[in-house]
């Protein structure tokens, strides 16, 4: 330091942090305002800022001593009177005598925690109370717990950071342990609790969501057991329609256009198509056990979009508990395009590989052949 003074004298600014020293010389540093030695190894002597005549660091305005080894500071600072922040975190200080900061007028900020020492009392100062910004909770319950030390707290000592704390009594800036503490049990309890719920909510709505189909068969098995609904059966019974029609809302055109006009309008059978059939009102599963029950047969239209449909898949679903017990013509599947199995959920691969299908016609001049076949098979008695 002896060295720099003499040959840095225009040195304002001085940092050596996260270094080795052990031992540093006093210097004459008559325009440095900024010191900053903190994560050393330091031991400061009592004449290190000045001797009895001569103040070695007349200008310094920040201190940054934090995280060293020094163990004493009583008559350390004497003569830094534009001192106006000092840190002293960290060091192993084990006393500190009452006029200890009685020297410094102009101090603001003074950082002290995590330090090993025993206060006995630090008198006030006659004329400026000192404004103490403390950013460790441990340094603020200490104050608290040992106001005793502190002549006339806490009337005389203040925050003077942040803004919004500027002129409020430390007492009452005094934040909770829960509010300073990261590693705080119940925030860590609560946190790990909130997460998990949050992780568990995740995991149960997906499978709700994958498995949502399955819990509506599921729940439709549980009401036909409730309600009593009858399978698809050999046993003689009148029946308001000869089909029920399982189709996509896509394929609505065709079951207008082809089917209907065809089956019902020109040969006179009737067909069960929801858009038209289901009672207003009525929930919908109740509509389609109800309609199926009524219905000698069950018509699956496939097509792309019918593949696609989950509707669609949860009607067939139906159809399959409702056919158990059924002959092989009371199921006919009509292929209105060609869609391959792959494209098929498993299911309803199971349940259309249980049947005989027809395809419709690409080509118009067969497509009579196809409706002559199609009624008869829905004319002809179980």
């Amino acid at each position: 330091m002896t060295l720099l003074s003499k040959n840095l004298v225009q040195l304002k600014e001085l940092r050596i942090g996260y270094g080795v020293i052990s031992i540093i010389q006093p210097g004459f540093f008559k325009k440095i305002e900024i010191l900053d030695l903190h994560y050393n190894r330091i031991q400061i002597k009592k004449d290190f800022f000045g001797n009895e005549t001569t103040c070695y660091f007349p200008e310094l305005v920040k201190l940054n001593l934090l995280a060293n080894s020094i163990t004493n500071i009583n008559n350390l600072f004497w003569c830094l009177e534009n001192l106006k922040s000092l840190r002293l975190s960290g060091n192993p200080i084990l006393s500190v005598l009452n006029y200890t900061f009685l020297t410094l007028p102009s101090l603001e900020f003074l950082f002290m925690s995590n330090l090993g020492f025993r206060f006995n009392r630090i008198d006030d100062r006659e004329t400026t109370p000192l404004h103490v910004h403390v950013l460790m909770y441990g340094f603020l319950n200490w104050i608290r717990k040992e106001k005793s030390i502190f002549k006339n707290y806490p009337e005389l000592y203040h925050c003077k950071t942040p803004p919004e704390k500027d002129g409020e009594l430390i007492k009452d800036a005094i934040p909770t342990n829960f509010e300073c503490s990261t590693d705080n049990e119940l925030f860590t309890a609560i946190a790990t609790s909130l997460s998990l719920s949050g992780i568990v909510f995740v995991i149960i709505f997906s499978l709700i969501f994958r498995l949502r189909w399955h819990i509506r068969y599921w729940l439709y098995l549980y009401r036909v057991k409730k309600k009593g609904f009858s399978l698809i059966s050999n046993e003689e019974t009148d029946y308001k329609f000869e089909a029920y029609v399982i189709y996509c809302d896509n394929d609505l055109q065709w079951i207008r256009k082809k089917l209907l006009e065809k089956i019902e309008n020109e040969s006179g059978i009737s067909l069960c198509i929801r858009d038209r059939d289901f009672e207003v009102g009525k929930v919908y599963v109740e509509n389609i056990i109800e309609k199926m029950t009524a219905s000698r047969r069950i018509v699956l239209v496939i097509s792309h979009d019918m593949v696609k449909s989950s509707w669609c898949l949860f009607e067939s679903r139906i159809a399959q508990e409702k056919c158990l017990n059924m002959e092989s013509d009371a199921l006919i599947i009509l292929m209105v395009e060609e869609v391959s199995e792959e494209n098929m959920s498993s299911s309803l691969r199971a349940f259309v590989n249980s049947a005989s299908f027809s395809k419709f016609p690409t080509k118009e001049y067969d497509e009579r052949q196809f409706w002559l076949k199609l009624t008869k098979l829905l004319r002809k008695e179980k």
